[in-house]
């Protein structure tokens, strides 16, 4: 039986999230509860990726006002915006009491992503009043699994749920995708509503809140009844004011720009919409002070400096790219040799620092012996035919010839009988972990059982290590480990990689990295190293700091 009383509105003076998949009711029930924010007068933001908030403006009907609410971007914007209004706009909205909606559908996920971590950064430091920050499809600005480039917008929401409640926050999180959704940040939450979840790993999200928020006992009810809610129907959680209802959610009083249109229709379009509670002089202030931003920093970008300075690197990069294909065309002799002086020199370098860091563990402070990466990939010389010509054969060559070259190098790499993830397997080997060639390989060692997995680690089976032409020498500490990765990878993410070792596990700010290597912060080159390393769970991120991974920090005395 569902509670049909109305819900306290102060339980959303806190955190909380709607979670529920697509046609559960959602976002009815999200609508409904900001329809009474707006209707009280209060601060309201909403971040609207999909475009459909802007139905607020006009009555159920659609023949008359709705709410008084801005809509920022979008197909319906009064105020257009791009991917660098983000820091102006949080600028107007943390300073007046404008309720807005922030629609980014427009956007591509890059621009939107480089919008939002400057909308987030700058109205954390500004907001300063109370403020409902609605992040509709919060999955997106807080994944579980960021990529190294959205880090900055994640710790950026963190910030906001974790310590925004002093400066004035109540942050609601609506998403149909709780599996996917930031556990550090759902887990602050104090409450919750949840509709229909069908799937497993949805309710194990929700098994995960109530770990931490609620009482067990009260659990199995909820849990149990999630996959068979009616649409509308759901749960709301508030622990801290020891509410626990399930009810049916009421229609939304405002135009419904979610509806899906059914077949051979449009979506109509209300023929009332309330204008905010602005004058078109006061509109036409908003939209210079947006295009000022914007306009003015796209001039920066293509001022006569800047676009010299892009040309000459242009230049320079096509200038380098060009003397590499004539090196790798008229040196391929010599690349071998002068490939293992450097590593050599790389390795004697970091058996230095292991001395000089870690002088209380005698094992990682002798001298590593670390052969070469072209020695650990090639088989010994027979003697034969091949030592007289000075050419080696493939490592782990089949007798019939029949593993492709991807197989062989992969299988090479895991000669020694490390475990490795297949990311680092195709690293080591000179490979991409992406695309035919990797996939080729890959299938032909599971197939012929020269690997064995676990979970997401492989190893060479008894066979594979035969195939490659036997065991190689495992690094024995960790100062060799390094070695070994450093000598498997391009030269900045392997100067990276040493820098880290000389931290002593200590976290380092990206600048500061960036002043010890000399390089500048910023750019595929600098980026695509650091995402090399993170992808192979060699370093850690933690917003604009890294460090080593601790299987290859200099261990403590």
């Amino acid at each position: 039986m569902t509670d049909p009383s109305p819900i306290p509105p102060e339980i959303f003076d806190h955190n909380s999230a709607i979670l529920g998949r697509v046609g559960s009711g959602k976002s009815f029930a999200a609508r409904g509860i900001v329809e009474g924010w707006l209707a009280a007068g209060r601060r309201v933001c909403i971040v609207d990726p999909t475009d459909v908030w802007w139905g607020l403006r006009a009555n159920a009907a659609g023949d008359g006002p709705g709410f008084p609410v801005v809509v920022f971007g979008g197909e319906h914007a009064d105020v257009a915006i791009g991917e660098r209004s983000g820091a102006r706009l949080a600028e107007i909205i943390a300073e007046r009491n404008l309720p807005a909606v922030v629609a980014t559908a427009d956007m591509s996920a890059g621009e939107r992503h480089r919008f939002m971590s400057d909308f987030l950064g700058t109205l954390y430091r500004k907001n300063r009043l109370p403020l409902h920050l609605v992040l509709d499809e919060a999955d997106d600005v807080a994944p579980q699994n960021p990529l190294p480039e959205n880090r900055r917008m994640l710790g950026d929401v963190e910030r906001i749920v974790r310590r925004g409640r002093v400066r004035g926050f109540r942050v609601m999180m609506i998403t149909q995708r709780s599996a996917v959704l930031n556990k550090n940040i759902l887990s602050q939450a104090s409450v919750l509503v949840v509709l229909r979840l069908p799937a497993k790993q949805d309710r194990d999200a929700v098994e995960g809140w109530v770990k931490g928020q609620a009482d067990d006992a009260a659990a199995a009810e909820v849990l149990g009844s999630l996959s068979r809610l009616q649409r509308g129907e759901g749960w709301i959680w508030a622990p801290e004011e020891d509410m626990l209802v399930r009810r049916t959610f009421p229609p939304i009083t405002t135009y419904d720009s979610m509806r899906t249109p059914d077949h051979g229709q449009a979506q109509g379009l209300p023929t009332g919409r309330a204008r905010p509670t602005l004058s078109s002089g006061e509109l036409g202030d908003l939209r210079a002070l947006i295009e000022f931003a914007s306009t003015s920093d796209e001039a920066a970008k293509n001022s006569p400096v800047a676009v010299r300075a892009e040309l000459e690197a242009a230049e320079q990069r096509g200038y380098e790219r060009g003397a590499h294909e004539t090196r790798a065309q008229l040196l391929a002799p010599l690349r071998d040799i002068i490939d293992d002086g450097l590593r050599t020199f790389r390795s004697l370098a970091d058996a230095r620092d292991a001395l000089a860091h870690a002088p209380h563990d005698h094992s990682d402070s002798l001298p590593p012996q670390v052969p070469s990466l072209k020695e650990q990939l090639s088989p010994p010389i027979d003697g034969g035919a091949s030592e007289r010509t000075g050419s080696v054969a493939p490592a782990g060559t089949a007798a019939n010839g029949a593993l492709p070259s991807s197989a062989t190098k992969m299988l090479a790499a895991l000669a020694s009988g490390m475990r490795l993830t297949w990311a680092q397997t195709a690293t080591v080997a000179g490979l991409k972990a992406r695309g035919g060639h990797f996939n080729t390989g890959r299938k032909a060692l599971r197939d012929g059982g020269y690997i064995e997995e676990q979970g997401t680690s492989i190893t060479a089976t008894d066979k594979g290590i035969e195939a490659a032409g036997g065991r190689r020498p495992i690094p024995a500490n960790r100062a060799e480990l390094l070695g070994w990765w450093r000598s498997a990878l391009p030269q900045t993410a392997g100067r990276m990689l040493h820098q880290l070792y000389r931290q002593n596990g200590k976290w380092i700010r990206k600048e500061r990295l960036a002043e010890f290597l000399g390089l500048a912060p910023r750019g595929g080159h600098w980026n695509g190293a650091i995402s090399l390393l993170w992808q192979n769970s060699l370093i850690e991120v933690k917003d604009d700091q890294l460090r080593l991974a601790a299987e290859l920090r200099p261990r403590e005395g």
